[in-house]
């Protein structure tokens, strides 16, 4: 990936898609005069996704794609009883080991969570690379924080943290400031800022 800007379409809120991906852009120099660059897309699938949209499982929408060790990894946001309205409380961790744009990458599923309070909405990596902040939002806003191993890909199954958010209300973004503090926002515009000290332990499944 690089210097390239990722820019996922992965949006599948009636899971019924069957054109997922991701846009590999080069990112612009903000002097020059030439602005235009070229992009690729990487057209990816669910390996265990094999109905569309589905009678049982809504679990293969996608808002929170973050980049790790020079992958891209996605986390699954999962709806109750086939409905768009109705969220339901896990996430799948799955990881892009190719960037074909001739043919469908498909995803290796690593890891997931069973109860996190809320469906996913997005994720981040510190700087430093030692922690993943997940940003749910409903039915409880909340963000965790989980403790990253140095190696291999579970990146959901070390030590945890949450803190729940109170009036965060469409909660959609999260991202990392520095090492100690997380922003988070929502769509009706609040910024909001997130010590790292004020999470504290929680045990998720």
């Amino acid at each position: 990936m690089g210097d390239d800007l990722v820019l996922a379409d992965t949006g599948n809120n009636g899971n019924g898609r069957r054109d997922l991906g991701v846009y590999l852009v080069r990112e612009p120099n903000p002097l020059a005069v030439d602005r235009a660059r070229a992009w690729r897309w990487v057209p990816i699938a669910y390996p265990d996704q094999t109905e569309f949209p589905g009678t049982k499982r809504w679990e293969f929408d996608c808002e929170a794609v973050f980049a790790f060790r020079g992958k891209l990894w996605f986390l699954t946001k999962h709806r109750a009883n086939g409905s768009i309205l109705f969220p339901a409380n896990g996430t799948n961790l799955y990881r892009l080991d190719g960037l074909r744009s001739d043919r469908v990458n498909v995803l290796a599923r690593t890891d997931g969570k069973t109860d996190l309070g809320g469906w996913v909405t997005a994720a981040d990596v510190s700087p430093d690379g030692r922690t993943l902040a997940v940003l749910c939002q409903a039915p409880v806003a909340s963000a965790w924080l989980f403790e990253l191993p140095r190696t291999g890909d579970k990146l959901l199954s070390g030590p945890s943290r949450r803190l729940v958010l109170h009036g965060a209300r469409q909660a959609e973004a999260i991202a990392w400031e520095s090492n100690t503090h997380v922003r988070v926002a929502n769509e009706q515009r609040d910024i909001f800022r997130l010590n790292v000290a004020d999470f504290a332990p929680a045990v998720a499944r």
